[in-house]
């Protein structure tokens, strides 16, 4: 049985599931190993864990499957991709999502918006889904731009200011894509 996701949380939650049903497989395929948790915790030559590497990346993606590696040790059994559909479906505090707005808004004036980031970002993301296999490509930005527009904001996420940042100005290129403003060529 499919669960619905809250409408608060984000604007396709058909997408949202399918990218946890992603993060919880791959997280999944990493944890089954003998030392699983111990790969995505472990600190590299460069002083980051997998976990924090990943939590580096604009991508949703990568961002989910932080979130995934970092409650696998709380499951006690159950599904990790259970667990991560409740974590969405929990509502959030307004206080904890106007921190998270203020904090990468504060201090916009003087740095701007990291522009070239986001078109390499969603540049990566287009590569990654394989656009030839999408039908209705308007269709597909507008719900990544949707999606992004929810979760750049979003406490759940480890991302760090500088990742919020790229994530809102993703939200901008995806419409941009979805209306037809910019083409893939010009990428």
């Amino acid at each position: 049985m499919e669960k619905k996701l809250s409408s608060d949380t984000v604007c396709q939650p058909g997408l949202l599931v399918d990218l946890i049903d992603r993060a919880a497989r791959r997280a999944h395929d990493v944890l089954r190993l003998p030392s699983g948790i111990l790969i995505a915790k472990r600190i590299e030559d460069d002083g980051l864990s997998r976990i924090e590497r990943l939590e580096l990346s604009p991508l949703v993606d990568d961002q989910l499957l932080a979130l995934a590696f970092r409650r696998a040790g709380q499951l006690d059994g159950a599904s990790l991709r259970e667990d991560l559909i409740q974590v969405f479906e929990a509502s959030l505090s307004s206080f904890a999502v106007e921190a998270q707005r203020r904090a990468v808004m504060a201090d916009l004036p003087g740095s701007g918006l990291p522009v070239a980031a986001a078109v390499r970002t969603v540049d990566a993301l287009i590569e990654a889904e394989n656009q030839s296999c999408i039908r209705d490509q308007s269709a597909f930005f507008r719900a990544y731009a949707d999606l992004y527009a929810d979760l750049w904001c979003d406490p759940r996420l480890g991302a760090p200011v500088s990742v919020r940042r790229i994530m809102v100005t993703m939200v901008t290129r995806l419409h941009e894509l979805a209306c037809g403003r910019v083409s893939l060529e010009g990428r």
